[in-house]
């Protein structure tokens, strides 16, 4: 009986931890599927783009719990990648300098890993630019896991370096508790800055795993694994 009750827990356990993504909406398969020139020549795609702020001073190499030196200028700050077939991807995290940030993006080429980045769609309606994409939480409403939920983000092309106030807009995602993400940080609008970067030659956006959806069986097999 004991070894029943504790197969029984580790059942659970798996159960309450497995992925989950959730299902594309219709407008997002047809963004998806349409693969024309996107960007209308108002987007520079030969880089990348993100936030720039006046101070970082990040400690590194820490010992005793205490930095050894500084960083006050980094390299890229939550990197916005678009691409001219509609897609786009968001990586939430600060790179100091450019050899961190082109290792992680050698790790990334083949996208079909769900848990690599946050993939999505774009358009652009005159000036305003829409994006909608999968962004990772590990708890919601109190269940342990990976979800990949849908959000909505907005923002306004200024011109092809500038794109203003860049935040999450409703609907909001169905989360009420994200242990590694703080949703009131991303309805906080940001301007993002472009950066030339070799993003082409770093990361193939026909291998992220957003285009399973695509295909019919991609739509149809069960999303929870």
């Amino acid at each position: 009986m004991k070894t029943i009750g504790y197969n029984l827990i580790i059942f659970l356990i798996v159960i309450s931890c497995r992925s989950y993504v959730e299902q594309p909406s219709q407008k997002f398969s047809a963004l998806l599927k349409n693969t024309e020139s996107r960007s209308k020549g108002k987007l520079n795609l030969e880089g990348v783009y993100h936030q720039i702020k006046s101070s970082y001073h990040l400690g590194l190499d820490y010992k005793d719990g205490k930095p050894t030196r500084y960083v006050d200028k980094v390299y890229l700050d939550y990197p916005v990648f678009f691409f001219d077939n509609g897609l786009m991807a968001y990586n939430e995290h600060i790179y100091i300098d450019s050899a961190g940030f082109n290792r992680d993006m050698s790790y990334a080429r083949s996208q079909q890993d769900v848990y690599t980045n946050d993939w999505g769609v774009y358009e652009i309606k005159e000036d305003t630019i829409k994006a909608t994409l999968y962004c990772s939480f590990s708890y919601v409403k109190g269940i342990y896991g990976t979800r990949r939920l849908l959000c909505n983000f907005e923002g306004i092309i200024h011109n092809r370096d500038t794109i203003y106030q860049w935040k999450l807009v409703p609907p909001y995602p169905d989360v009420i508790e994200a242990a590694n993400r703080d949703v009131d940080v991303l309805k906080t609008a940001r301007d993002l800055y472009f950066k030339s970067v070799p993003i082409k030659q770093l990361i193939n956006p026909e291998m992220a795993w957003i285009n399973e959806f695509k295909n019919e069986s991609g739509q149809s097999r069960k999303r929870e694994k």
